[in-house]
This record gives C-alpha cells, structure tokens and sequence, in this order.
C-alpha cells in the first residue's frame, strides 16, 4: 500500500472515528428517551460502519465505493460550511433601524453535564476534519493512480 492510500485509510479511520462518537455520545446522553436522539444516534452508528465498509470496498477495488465515500465526506463537509456561510451571510445583512429590548428572568440549576455532550462536540470536529482530509486526499492524482492500479490485475503471461 502506498503513502497516500495510507494517509487516505487514516483520513477516512478518523470520520469513521468522528461519527461513531457522536452516535455513541447520543446514545448515551441524558436525553436517551427521546427518539429523535436515539434514532439520530443510530443514524450516526450505521453511517460509520458504511464509511468503514465503503473504505475496505474501496481498497479491495470498487469504484463505486470510491465515489460512495467521496459523496458522503464531501456531504459531511458541506453541510457545517453552509450553515456557517449562512450565518454570516445572515450577519451581513442585519442592519438594525431600532433597538428593541427585552426583560428576561431565567433560573439555573447546578447539574452535571453529561460527559456525553463533550464527547458529542469533540465528536463533530473530528468528523469534519477526518472528511476534509478524505476529500483532499481521495482526490489527488497519486491516490487514484493508485486505487487505479489496485484495479487492475497485473499483467501476466498471455496464452
């Protein structure tokens, strides 16, 4: 195996990495009854074990898996970026003529954050940087020369 398609496994191992956290962390959050937490976290599980599954496919050959995860790393990245594009497309645009202001009463209580919501946050920023890299790395010429020889059967005596 050669340089880049070590360097594109362990792009790819930390997004499977990234994703199976934050299933895990909304499995295991306070909010477990809800099933919108439970179903996402499984949402999150499934979808690590299909990059893991696409990226064995991948380097046993399959260019459908190939384009597989390159869809689903780019989706991961592109989803954040257009919210963060969003927001500050929306900051831009916020001229306010007159200001308005509220009065607001809230009580805190003291709990114990779940050590779960940290894992969630590190979670998601470790999905993001592990498709960033897969993204830059799939695409490299060196790492599809190198898919491409995978391939293709070496050439060997003809009959």
């Amino acid at each position: 195996m050669t340089t880049t398609l070590r360097l594109t496994v362990t792009a790819l191992a930390i997004l499977v990495c990234g994703l199976a956290g934050m299933g895990w962390s909304l499995l295991t959050s306070p909010y477990g009854a809800d099933p919108n937490t439970t179903s996402a976290g499984w949402l999150f599980l499934f979808l690590a074990a299909a990059v893991a599954g696409l990226t064995v496919a991948t380097l046993r050959g399959s260019l459908k898996a190939w384009l597989a995860t390159c869809v689903i790393a780019v989706l991961i990245v592109l989803v954040p970026a257009t919210y963060w594009l969003s927001e500050a497309a929306g900051s831009l645009g916020e001229a306010p003529e007159d200001t308005i202001r509220f009065t607001a009463t809230a009580t805190a209580t003291a709990t114990d954050r779940s050590s779960s919501f940290a894992l969630g946050e590190l979670s998601s920023f470790i999905a993001f940087a592990g498709a960033a890299g897969a993204i830059v790395l799939r695409l490299r010429p060196a790492t599809r020369l190198a898919l491409t020889r995978r391939r293709t059967p070496p050439a060997g005596p003809q009959d």
